[in-house]
């Protein structure tokens, strides 16, 4: 009798378990996404913060990268218990790289494949032809293990495309790497948010360089002309003025360096930013 007291209360408590479950299930909402790591899903981060990298399928890049990775070690989160994760984005990178590279940090590393296409109504063909293109291609770059286009869909993916990707979802910022930067040793009171930023900052980058010859060529007049088709008014004009005064007298803009910078992403996927 007092066995099979035993058993129904194993039921009973069975029972119970399933119906709390289920109710849990109901009640919390879905997870916006999930990063795969080697094909295999795992379950939403917890971390405010993400290094992101684009790597390149060549022996050079991969062997930069692990270099990169290590150097993290010297970003103010590796003392926590909860280090940001990085994201890799790659065009098939194998998995015997993928495991190499996440023995080069102590960090998750979530690769993510992606493909690269050239937009919509873009002629390639006719764009060397009338010499239209005038950074962003090398028609060497076959002979290096590169794609012709590989620099210019570099750049378009880190001035647009990343901030689409579903796999920051649920990420606030994004701490953008090259395959070849290197932190070279812990930094100073203003990195301490790193790789987060501040609160009310939506940007960070490296010092200030100036820009000249074909790689800036057309870009003041450009933004000039969307300025004014949109209706926007610089919401920095001493900092517009100093860009204007640079160019008008030097013929060189004021330009942020590539290989590290820091993004809150709430502010570039406004519609507006987006667009």
């Amino acid at each position: 009798k007092e066995l099979t007291m035993s058993r129904g209360r194993r039921i009973v408590t069975v029972i119970t378990l399933i119906v709390v479950s289920t109710l849990i299930s109901l009640i919390l909402p879905e997870p916006k996404s999930s990063l795969q790591k080697n094909n295999r899903l795992l379950s939403p981060h917890p971390h405010k913060a993400a290094i992101v990298a684009l790597v390149g399928n060549n022996p050079t890049d991969l062997t930069d990268f692990c270099y990169a990775l290590t150097s993290l070690r010297n970003l103010p989160d590796a003392t926590s218990s909860s280090h940001a994760p990085v994201i890799a984005f790659h065009e098939g990178i194998h998995f015997k790289h993928q495991w190499r590279l996440q023995k080069c940090t102590s960090r998750a590393i979530y690769f993510t494949e992606i493909t690269f296409q050239l937009p919509p109504g873009f002629d390639a063909d006719e764009a060397i032809r009338n010499n239209k293109v005038t950074a962003g291609i090398s028609r060497t770059a076959t002979t290096k293990g590169r794609p012709m286009w590989g620099y210019s869909q570099m750049i378009r993916f880190w001035t647009s495309l990343v901030y689409r990707h579903p796999a920051l979802d649920g990420y606030e910022t994004i701490m953008r790497i090259d395959t070849d930067s290197c932190f070279a040793r812990p930094g100073g009171f203003a990195d301490r948010d790193l790789p987060s930023l501040p609160d009310g900052k939506v940007y960070r980058s490296v010092p200030v360089v100036r820009g000249s010859g074909p790689k800036i060529e057309g870009l003041y007049d450009f933004t000039v002309g969307y300025m004014r088709r949109e209706g926007i008014t610089p919401a920095n004009p001493k900092l517009w003025e100093l860009v204007s005064e640079v160019w008008k007298g030097k013929g060189q803009l004021a330009t942020l360096q590539t290989n590290f910078d820091v993004s809150r992403l709430e502010f570039f996927r406004r519609a507006g930013v987006m667009k």
